[in-house]
């Protein structure tokens, strides 16, 4: 059995003991185990697609301290991929009003640069300057393929994105040459209208009924509202821990107001609430194990995962130097030549274990979310079979649901930072400690 199996034994022994509340409710409906009913789900379907377009109306409505009363408007979205891969949106003036890492290296790139409120060229000289400092793009003589750097763009029209695109391949190519490093600019199309809208259900389930019909603006607003939000997180699995607790947060709200409104109701109606309300409780219950469950295998400094992150951030901390070095020799040793190939070696080989584990680790994961989905579908198929009064009264309480939920939305990230605090702030010391030791590593 290996560190993962014995962390996640562990964890079901403490956590979810054989008669809990779930198998309880489980015992009283009809559930099909296994089976992903989850799939283009619709935002509460007895409420008719109300409360998703009072959503879509507040999707600039959460809280992010104090904000400019006139928001700037979100002109495109631009990825600069070198392996280190970051994603910044510019206003119509080119200026940047977001910017993240969309991987660890990304993130980690980004830490104590000041990015947002920058010309689009300014960031793009940062971002390639960083990058050089760490090792990721190298000066001087470098093989084919090297430096490779991926662009892509998306924007409303597609003159918007040849002048965005040719602005930012104009920048790396201005800043390269200075830099004296010789790279290759490749465009890819990372961006087309069905990747933001996935992306933006990503962020916000809420939207998923009405993102067809969002603009490209309105789409890429939520992403930079996401953006700023979590601008602090410098971890990816830190992150995807945030967007689940709140978007679990935010359906067991959506359940719960149904539930207050049903209890408000004559007394004829109650008898209706005794399985929902079980469901409720497991909902809660099992919301609460699984982010457990994810922070135990993913986000622990002990758990196998940030263990294998750590051999895989070693090696290529030494590789990069390796690099560098041969980069500034004319004609670099065999010697050297030899240790970069074990070097390279030594990366792939525990990348590999790296990306086993999390596998291993998320297939876990992905069983306790099925237990979870489940409840989900049992309750909308308890909505569903509402009397007429019921969905008539919801349909009437519409506003109070959709309310609720945005205060939810709203208080996600505060509450998030409230009990992740010390791994925020431990994360974030650690990516500085780590930007801080490939920089040194190459002088």
């Amino acid at each position: 059995m290996n560190k993962t199996e014995k962390q996640f034994k562990k964890y079901m022994e403490k956590n979810i003991p054989v008669k809990n509340t779930f198998q309880n409710v489980v015992s009283k409906i009809d559930l099909e185990e296994g089976e992903n009913k989850m799939k283009n789900k619709k935002l509460i379907p007895i409420l008719g697609g109300c409360l998703s377009l009072l959503l879509v109306g507040g999707i600039c409505a959460i809280a992010l301290g104090n904000r400019p009363e006139v928001e700037p408007k979100a002109k495109a979205v631009v990825s600069i991929d070198v392996n280190p891969s970051i994603e910044l949106v510019v206003d119509d003036t080119n200026k940047v009003i977001s910017v993240t890492g969309t991987n660890e290296d990304g993130k980690m790139i980004l830490v104590d640069e000041e990015i947002v409120n920058k010309s689009l060229d300014e960031a793009i000289e940062i971002i390639i300057s960083t990058e050089k400092e760490t090792g990721f793009l190298i000066s001087g003589r470098v093989s084919d393929g090297e430096n490779e750097i991926k662009v892509s763009v998306s924007g409303e029209t597609q003159d918007i994105i040849n002048e965005v695109n040719n602005s930012v391949k104009n920048s790396i190519s201005l800043v390269c040459d200075e830099l004296n490093i010789k790279e290759t600019v490749t465009e890819v199309e990372k961006y087309g209208r069905e990747v933001l809208e996935a992306r933006v259900v990503e962020i916000d389930p809420t939207l998923e009924s009405k993102v067809k019909e969002m603009t490209h603006e309105e789409l890429l607003n939520v992403i930079k509202i996401h953006h700023l939000e979590t601008s602090d997180v410098y971890s990816q699995k830190l992150e995807e821990l945030y967007l689940e607790v709140r978007n679990n947060e935010i359906s067991f709200s959506e359940k719960d107001s149904i539930e207050s409104v049903i209890n408000s109701m004559d007394e004829a109606y109650h008898s209706f609430l005794d399985v929902y309300r079980d469901l409720l409780a497991s909902l809660q219950s099992l919301s609460n194990d699984l982010e457990e469950l994810r922070y135990t295998l993913l986000i622990d400094p002990e758990s196998s995962y940030q263990e294998a992150v750590t051999e895989v951030n070693n090696a290529k901390l030494e590789l990069n130097a390796l690099k560098v070095k041969a980069a500034e020799e004319e004609n670099p040793s065999i010697l050297l030549q030899t240790e970069i190939q074990i070097k390279e070696t030594i990366l792939s080989t525990v990348t590999t274990v790296l990306e086993g584990v999390e596998e291993t680790t998320n297939s876990t994961i992905d069983l306790a979310k099925t237990s979870l989905n489940n409840v989900i579908v049992s309750l909308e198929e308890q909505e569903a079979n509402f009397p007429t009064e019921i969905k008539t009264e919801l349909n009437n309480k519409v506003s109070e649901i959709e309310n609720s939920m945005n205060e939810t939305k709203n208080k996600a990230f505060e509450n998030f930072e409230t009990k992740y605090g010390e791994d925020i702030s431990r994360i974030k010391e650690e990516v500085q400690a780590r930007k801080q030791a490939l920089i040194e590593s190459l002088k």
